[in-house]
């Protein structure tokens, strides 16, 4: 069913109402935390272009990739490139300014794969193999928690160096 056409004319407060009510849909568009994320990255990448005395928007391929050469250079994770374009994308896409060509976008994605590849790379954290050494040793003393030399350990005590045997 379709709703009949409005015939009346907006008032001053109809317009008020609806513009409010556009720009909450278009804020609910993203998640609080995407969307908090998404105007900070657009606040710092206009901070480092002011810091250039370079116009942030709209941008430029040399200016965008400069911003994400500052990024790897301070050791943040490369990973995060692709977020950052496309926030900086969508806000453009927003505020109707234009973003780059398609010759462009393509150079600044072979950017994004250059600096992913020279980006210095992270030890991973991991847990240190437990060796046959330490397997003995929790062994024992799970066994000398036991009045008598002979008793075997409960299936809990098993359990629980089986766990340690697997971290």
């Amino acid at each position: 069913m379709h709703s009949p056409p409005r015939s009346d004319p907006f008032t001053a407060a109809d317009r008020a109402a609806l513009t409010a009510f556009a720009l909450k849909a278009k804020q609910s568009s993203l998640a609080p935390s995407s969307r908090s994320q998404y105007t900070s990255t657009v606040h710092l990448y206009s901070i480092f272009c002011g810091l250039l005395h370079i116009e942030a928007f709209p941008p430029s391929l040399l200016s965008l990739s400069m911003y994400m050469a500052d990024y790897v250079m301070r050791d943040k994770v490369p990973t995060n490139l692709p977020s950052i374009l496309c926030h900086l994308r969508r806000h453009c896409s927003e505020e109707d300014i234009p973003w780059l060509s398609a010759g462009d976008d393509k150079r600044l994605g072979y950017m994004r794969q250059g600096l992913v590849r020279l980006a210095p790379r992270r030890d991973v954290k991991r847990a240190k193999a437990c060796t046959l050494d330490v397997i003995h040793a929790l062994f024992a003393a799970v066994t000398n928690f036991h009045a008598e030399p002979n008793a075997e350990p409960s299936n809990r005590e098993l359990c629980i160096l089986t766990m340690c045997l697997l971290l």
